[in-house]
């Protein structure tokens, strides 16, 4: 149990009076700046030096307790959260494009994928993805861009428009294993509300682009075989650590 209670900060919110520092416990401190910006700081040792980090600007006191035990467990594995974060700033700087990250994806995944999926993702980057967002900075990929590329892919084929979003859902959940996006834009959409439900898949034979051919049915389907390369993604950066 901490130090603080919700009302502690609710009280000091309304003052409007600048806090330099009250500690909940554990490190986990509470303050507020001149002008009114509220800052939740974890203070812990970590190779014999004493570090800050960041963790919220939101004043509810659950949620920073939170992050802060989430930070803990990492520092007692070892993990230093202050160096993540630069490791993590220093990946979204080298990483700038989508293009790069689908590269990187491909890479990495493309021993795991089987030849016909590595083959159709491929084309579905080429074809459809790259072309409408692959120069636009990672960040700069929204749930706005990725609707609308759907919409206009489903206009030719439904069912390359619901590729198109499982293999654009599966680089950005790569990324974010490899800290080089912090979100997925694909995260909260629904294939159902952007080009509504599903209609008759095609027969085996008929591409749905000239030189494309059949793709796993779900985004679950292209994850099962490109599990492994993010496994390797996540050790690797555990390594890094």
């Amino acid at each position: 149990m901490g130090k603080l209670t919700q009302a502690n900060v609710d009280a000091w919110l309304k003052a409007g009076k600048p806090i330099p520092g009250r500690s909940d416990g554990i490190g986990l401190t509470f303050t507020l700046s001149s002008k009114g910006t509220v800052a939740w700081i974890l203070r812990y040792r970590f190779a014999g030096r004493m570090r800050e980090l960041t963790l919220s600007n939101d004043p509810n006191l659950q949620d920073a307790r939170k992050a802060a035990r989430a930070q803990r467990v990492l520092i007692d594995q070892g993990v230093d959260p202050q160096a993540e974060r630069r490791k993590a700033a220093l990946a979204l700087r080298q990483a700038k494009t989508f293009e790069e990250l689908a590269a990187d994806y491909m890479e990495r995944a493309a021993p795991d994928l089987g030849d016909e999926t590595r083959k159709h993702t491929r084309q579905y980057l080429e074809l459809d993805i790259l072309p409408r967002i692959g120069s636009l900075r990672i960040e700069e990929v929204t749930g706005a861009e990725i609707v609308h590329m759907v919409e206009q892919v489903a206009k030719r084929s439904d069912s390359a428009g619901r590729r198109v979003f499982q293999i654009t859902q599966v680089i950005f959940t790569h990324g974010i294993a490899k800290h080089l996006a912090k979100l997925n834009p694909c995260s909260g959409l629904r294939l159902k509300a952007i080009i509504g439900k599903a209609k008759p898949v095609r027969e085996k034979g008929q591409p749905d682009h000239p030189g494309v051919g059949r793709f796993p049915a779900s985004a679950s389907g292209l994850r099962a075989q490109g599990r492994t390369c993010l496994a390797s993604a996540l050790g690797h950066r555990r390594a890094e650590g």
